[in-house]
């Protein structure tokens, strides 16, 4: 099924018909806008989110809308290992492979650093860096079993600067390691044919919306994703 996206005044085609992707963070802002983008080319999805009444939700209509794909909701806390190796077993029993990652999960709490506890340092750690590092690893090892595979990891433009206006400090920490651990990952995981980017989305993307900054955002995916994508490597993209 090809597919148009609109990238500035650049129009790229894209299929992903019968490709199978698993995006966290699923039920709402960027991951919802880029699971509706895949859906929409063809594409098999597994939908991840902590919250099952919104992941559901959106599984649901995408299933009513795009009756020639096949769309799973799993509910899942990416900063557990348990719950991230039980999602990974799911999503190959059903579907026996998974094609692309996109590794959209994330939290953020804002508030002068002085403030902050460790207990929110890790809170916010567990998540953005643990969950990432849990889920790339996880479906990582089943791409490179079948040598091949393709991963996205969503950083920010805060892993590159810091807005004191924002007061986001444990968030900023949090998507720099991402940014490294994608430049890990990408090294060491070329030779598997596994290929690992990162995108770094500004401040004003932060919730998204089907026909807003979301779908800009969901542009940027694509573009990773697509052939001209591939030939990229460990980048973080802004």
């Amino acid at each position: 099924m090809r597919r148009y996206f609109k990238l500035g005044k650049q129009k790229i085609v894209y299929d992903f018909t019968d490709e199978v992707v698993l995006i966290t963070g699923a039920g709402q802002g960027i991951g919802e806008v880029t699971a509706r983008a895949f859906a929409k080319s063809g594409a098999h999805v597994i939908l991840v989110d902590w919250n099952n009444e919104t992941v559901t939700k959106v599984r649901d209509e995408l299933a009513s809308n795009h009756p020639g794909a096949t769309f799973i909701a799993i509910k899942a806390d990416v900063s557990s290992p348990e719950d991230v190796n039980a999602m990974v077993k799911k999503s190959i029993d059903t579907f026996d492979r998974i094609d692309i990652l996109f590794n959209n999960a994330g939290v953020t709490k804002r508030g002068p650093i002085k403030d902050f506890t460790f207990e929110d340092y890790r809170y916010i750690m567990k998540v953005n860096q643990d969950g990432t590092f849990l889920v790339a690893h996880s479906v990582g090892l089943t791409m490179i079993e079948r040598q091949k595979g393709r991963i996205i990891n969503n950083s920010s433009m805060s892993s590159f600067v810091v807005n004191r206006g924002r007061e986001n400090c444990i968030y900023c920490i949090s998507k720099a390691a991402v940014n490294m651990m994608t430049k890990a990952f990408a090294v060491e995981w070329v030779k598997y044919n596994v290929i690992v980017n990162a995108i770094a989305p500004g401040y004003d993307h932060a919730g998204g919306s089907y026909s807003g900054t979301g779908w800009r955002i969901c542009n940027l995916v694509i573009e990773k994703l697509s052939n001209r994508g591939m030939k990229l490597l460990g980048g973080a993209y802004v």
